[in-house]
């Protein structure tokens, strides 16, 4: 049993005793932003609405949502009230775990940005910053459109250990087959066997929630990783747990070229922060460059790590994997405020310097250099192949 079984068993219960089938509408209909006939059948019994109600919401993490709306609707329930609690301290507990994993990530990102601060206090990159930002902003309307075709591509990566989800990230096909994510959140064929990756977790024009889709990673077709680098390519199903095939999500084409991008000029990601619904950073600015890895300025969270960054023509440029804190004299974290930071304020009162991404020039040099039984090598040709020279 995982941990937050007894949690959900507790919730169904709180819900099937003291929510009617109208209360249970309206809660789906406020905090899980989706009408409940999307969900369940109403012609049936309240225990049954209220079981596939739970499990809906618990594969797309929005229990906490759903807790949240069933406490303010009926805020004197005592065995919500302790749903509330226990479902807290677990979540507490996978964040910590969760920050450890960031802040070995982080702390390599950090020796290459000390490394280079000291030379931008006034270089001509900074200067080209200061010259590229004065210039118009005006894009033409079919960045928008090009923004929603590469954004099928993006998906929110469930990271699941021993059966129990311990976190999410986030993903992109770059073939039609294969996911580009990081290394910190699938090491092995074992962590990805257990994953998924989820695409449409957003919210349509209309303000509902889209119908996503649950699809299953195959390490044993394909996976392949790199801890240096920080990336791991593996495999997706064919067809979704929903039956939709992968084949109606767009694919990103990596191209292999260098030069993509120059020092000051914007970058866009598009993510799924927290682990929440898919989201755009397009304030943003590349700050440096490296052999390996880019330097950069824009808004990004926990559950981020995995997103493509994009130039303004949207090419991947890089993968978004870690950021870089700042710091006082003493070595002590500072928040965005300039105080001194505490674990009880949260990770994200940090103030965050800048983020790191790892070049997709690099990672393609990479994958072409490794040896592959046939049947894998054919699915890296295929991404290889949808490479072409940038104009």
């Amino acid at each position: 049993m995982t941990e937050i079984e007894p949690i959900l068993r507790d919730l169904r219960v709180a819900l099937t005793a003291g929510f009617s089938v109208e209360d249970i509408r309206l809660l789906v209909r406020n905090y899980l932003l989706v009408p409940l006939e999307n969900i369940t059948g109403t012609n049936q019994a309240r225990s049954i609405i209220v079981l596939e109600v739970v499990d809906w919401a618990d594969k797309r993490d929005l229990v906490q949502e759903l807790v949240k709306g069933a406490r303010e609707q009926n805020p004197t329930n005592k065995e919500l009230i302790r749903v509330a609690a226990a479902f807290q301290e677990l979540q507490e507990k996978q964040q910590a775990e969760q920050a450890k994993v960031d802040q070995a990530v982080e702390s390599q990102s950090e020796k290459r940005f000390v490394q280079r601060s000291d030379q931008r206090a006034k270089t001509a990159a900074d200067k080209l910053f200061e010259r590229i930002v004065d210039t118009s902003s005006l894009l033409p309307m079919s960045f928008l459109e090009q923004a929603l075709i590469v954004g099928q591509a993006v998906g929110r990566v469930h990271i699941f250990r021993n059966g129990q989800r311990v976190g999410f990230g986030t993903g992109f096909l770059v073939s039609p087959s294969l996911m580009l994510t990081n290394n910190h959140i699938f090491s092995n064929a074992d962590a990805a066997r257990e994953g998924k990756i989820e695409f449409d977790f957003q919210t349509g024009a209309d303000g509902a929630l889209r119908d996503s889709q649950f699809f299953h990673l195959s390490p044993d077709r394909f996976f392949v990783t790199d801890t240096a680098l920080d990336f791991t390519l593996v495999a997706v199903d064919a067809t979704s747990e929903e039956g939709k095939p992968l084949s109606e999500f767009a694919s990103i084409p990596l191209l292999p070229d260098t030069g993509k991008i120059l020092v000051g000029e914007q970058i866009a990601i598009i993510q799924h922060p927290e682990g929440g619904q898919k989201q755009i950073a397009l304030q943003g600015n590349l700050i440096d460059m490296f052999d390996d890895f880019l330097h950069y300025r824009t808004s990004t969270s926990g559950g981020s790590a995995g997103s493509p960054v994009f130039n303004s023509q949207w090419d991947v440029i890089a993968i978004h994997h870690s950021r870089v804190p700042n710091r006082n004299e003493k070595g002590e974290l500072l928040t965005v405020d300039g105080e001194l930071w505490s674990p009880d304020m949260g990770r994200d009162r940090i103030d965050w310097l800048g983020k790191e991404g790892i070049r997709i020039s690099s990672i393609l040099k990479r994958l072409q250099l490794i040896d592959l039984p046939p049947e894998q090598a054919k699915l890296r040709d295929e991404l290889l192949a949808g490479t072409h020279p940038s104009a």
